[in-house]
């Protein structure tokens, strides 16, 4: 599967693990990233090494605990980007909701 053309959002690419990683090897691939992290700071500073390497990156600022703010982000690729291909997420959840069963 080629992924020269697609989009896509990757969380957790705002500091220096796995994440941002991941975002590199899409970028890598062709595919445009769009870097969905609570860090602000640490997506912009991904995105601008991405971008610095002749690639293709966005960020869109994301709590992935807020269902709100990760329509948002696909929102977000629609009207800038508009596809999306694949999503891969890479957080960590700091706490559940009471009501999960």
């Amino acid at each position: 599967m080629t992924l020269i053309g697609k989009v896509a959002i990757v969380t957790g690419a705002g500091g220096n693990g796995s994440g941002r990683a991941i975002a590199y090897r899409f970028a890598r691939a062709g595919t445009t990233v769009v870097i969905a992290d609570i860090c602000e700071a640490g997506a912009r500073d991904t995105a601008g090494a991405i971008e610095a390497e002749g690639m293709r990156a966005s960020v869109f600022p994301c709590d992935v605990g807020n269902e709100a703010e990760v329509r948002g982000a696909f929102f977000f690729c629609r009207e800038n980007i508009r596809r999306h291909r694949c999503c891969r997420e890479r957080c960590q959840w700091r706490s559940l909701p009471r009501d999960v069963s």
